[in-house]
C-alpha cells in the first residue's frame, strides 16, 4: 500500500510555463502568472488577486496561534497511479 502521508516532505512541483512576477502590495507581496496565458486573462487574474490581496496570509505571523504543521496544505496523491473513470450509475426516476 502506498504511503500517502501528507506530512511527508516531497519535492515542490515546478511550473510548466515561464512565469512573470505580478506585484500586488509592495515588493514583498507578489504572485507569479504564467506567460502562456492570454494577456487579457492574465490581466484579469492579476487585478482580481490584487483587489483581494487582504484575503491571503503571506506569513505565519498573519495567522497567530496556529502552528505551521497545521496550516500546511499538501495533496496526498500517489504519483504512479493512473486516473480511473468510475462506472456510470443509473439511478431510478425518483432520485
Amino acid at each position: 500500500m502506498a504511503d500517502l502521508d501528507p506530512r511527508e516532505i516531497e519535492p515542490r512541483l515546478e511550473a510548466k510555463d515561464e512565469l512573470r512576477r505580478a506585484e500586488l502590495d509592495g515588493e514583498d507581496r507578489y504572485t507569479s502568472i504564467g506567460t502562456a496565458m492570454v494577456a487579457a486573462d492574465a490581466d484579469f487574474v492579476h487585478r482580481t488577486v490584487k483587489k483581494n490581496v487582504d484575503l491571503f496570509d503571506w506569513t505565519t505571523t498573519d495567522v497567530p496561534g496556529i502552528h505551521p504543521d497545521i496550516i500546511t496544505h499538501r495533496l496526498s496523491v500517489y504519483k504512479e497511479a493512473r486516473p480511473v473513470a468510475q462506472k456510470k450509475r443509473n439511478y431510478g426516476e425518483d432520485k
